[in-house]
């Protein structure tokens, strides 16, 4: 599927006017999905949108982009995953030193070093946002998945667009 240009499509109306697709993968990646499946309903069987299209594209890239930092434990592979600490009270705790590889023993160790106090393990794909509800919290994540996926700097409709273009056409 060819992706489009992120100048194309701009939300024309909403809560979105003047925003892209490309951009609200980092800021609000559940109202994206939310979009996806309402499209997907409304258009079934019958012929797909720009916007269809395009969501289609941007969410099956934002889970297929492969990240780029090394594994901080065995520092051989490319980290994979990402321990959040639980805390009591709902809040939690992530850190790029609980970042690990698909190694088993990368893994163990993170969990030694956590006395095993209510982690969960996320995959470094967009889809993980979707267990943070806070806007501070996912901006959390999201800064840690820019860490992991090598994106330096501020997310414009041009960076954003182009991240995931160049990782989905390493991934064809």
């Amino acid at each position: 599927m060819v992706p489009y240009n992120p100048d194309i499509y701009v939300f024309q109306s909403g809560k979105r006017t003047g925003q892209t697709p490309v951009v609200l993968m980092f800021q609000d990646y559940g109202i994206l999905r939310w979009m996806l499946s309402r499209v997907r309903k409304e258009e079934a069987g019958s012929f797909k949108n720009d916007l269809h299209l395009h969501l289609e594209w941007l969410i099956n890239a934002g889970e297929e982009v492969e990240p780029t930092q090394n594994c901080p434990i065995c520092k051989e592979r490319k980290v994979r995953s990402f321990a959040v600490r639980w805390g009591h009270a709902g809040d939690f705790s992530i850190d790029r030193d609980y970042t690990f590889c698909e190694k088993e023993e990368c893994k163990q160790e993170i969990q030694a070093f956590s006395y095993d106090q209510g982690l969960t393990f996320l995959p470094f794909k967009f889809s993980s946002l979707l267990q943070f509800r806070k806007g501070g919290d996912r901006k959390r994540i999201v800064n840690l998945l820019k860490w992991a996926f090598g994106i330096e700097g501020r997310i414009t409709r041009e960076r954003a667009f182009h991240f995931f273009l160049n990782n989905l056409t390493v991934q064809e």
